[in-house]
């Protein structure tokens, strides 16, 4: 398992710099950018739409106060109802395109880190042991993964419109 301190042996598997891990980051991401801008796109746009929540709120609010017909009101609450599918619907088209760029990007990075663990001499892999490997493809898949998860929104409308 990696803990971010240096062990006290020698290293026996190759490990990554900072500058290499984000090189392959980079190229991980590269082939799936159109699905990252798109869930951007989606997710700052349901952030947009979820700023016109206040406004009518407000609008309902003076009406209520000021004794309006039951009438007056179906407009902004219908606006407000509509308001709150698109910017749901906006979120979940962000967040599972998000899901979709990380899942396949882990997947390749798995498979890049077997593809290279075959490459090694099978002599450094005995001495490695397979506990080193196995805590390398879970331990920091995983720790690589809960960066991705902490970094990107979970819900991002009331996070970005609430500033």
């Amino acid at each position: 398992m990696t803990t971010g301190t240096e062990p006290s042996g020698p290293r026996l598997l190759p490990v990554a710099d900072g500058r290499r891990t984000r090189a392959v980051l980079g190229e991980l991401l590269r082939p799936r950018r159109g699905t990252a801008v798109a869930a951007l796109v989606a997710l700052v746009a349901g952030a947009a739409v979820s700023l016109v929540a206040a406004p009518l709120l407000g609008r309902i609010v003076d009406l209520a106060a000021r004794g309006a017909q039951p009438s007056a009101l179906t407009a902004p609450v219908a606006t407000l109802a509509g308001v709150a599918v698109v910017q749901g619907a906006l979120a979940f088209a962000g967040i599972a395109l998000i899901a979709r760029v990380g899942e396949t990007m882990l997947a390749r990075l798995r498979e890049r880190f077997v593809a290279r663990a075959l490459d090694l001499p099978l002599d450094t892999l005995e001495r490695a042991g397979s506990g080193d490997l196995t805590s390398r493809v879970t331990d920091d898949v995983r720790s690589w993964a809960r960066r991705c998860a902490r970094r990107c929104p979970s819900s991002p409308g009331p996070r970005w419109s609430s500033a």
